[in-house]
């Protein structure tokens, strides 16, 4: 969810929406009566297909930061959600590391508005 925030704060954007959006009707969770990793690989595209929107909607300044997190967030292959150092451990999940690295992408971002709104 902290993913998806972040994307709908920054960019307007549902993650979880946009991807049922590109998502054809027989692999929506209500139609679909296989298991996840049968849909999987479907999901994933659509996945990748709402970063590459995102991509283009998130501030130049930040994406490089921004776009890795709300991957990591809302990756939906739950063996690759969270944070890359935490993967297969008992903090894979743990929303620490995001909070530490979303308040530092605050304070940058930030300062460097101030300093082109000076310039400018």
């Amino acid at each position: 969810m902290l993913g998806n925030l972040a994307a709908f704060m920054l960019c307007g954007v549902n993650v979880t929406a946009n991807m049922f959006s590109r998502l054809s009707e027989e692999f929506h969770p209500v139609n679909w009566h296989g298991s996840y990793e049968q849909v999987l690989p479907y999901v994933r595209k659509a996945f990748e297909e709402t970063l590459a929107d995102l991509a283009t909607a998130i501030d130049v300044d930040v994406r490089d930061q921004l776009l890795p997190v709300i991957r990591e967030l809302c990756n939906p292959d739950l063996s690759k959600r969270g944070h890359p150092r935490g993967i297969g451990s008992s903090q894979q999940y743990t929303l620490i590391r995001y909070t530490s690295q979303l308040t530092n992408l605050c304070g940058r971002y930030e300062l460097e508005r101030r300093i082109k709104r000076k310039a400018g």
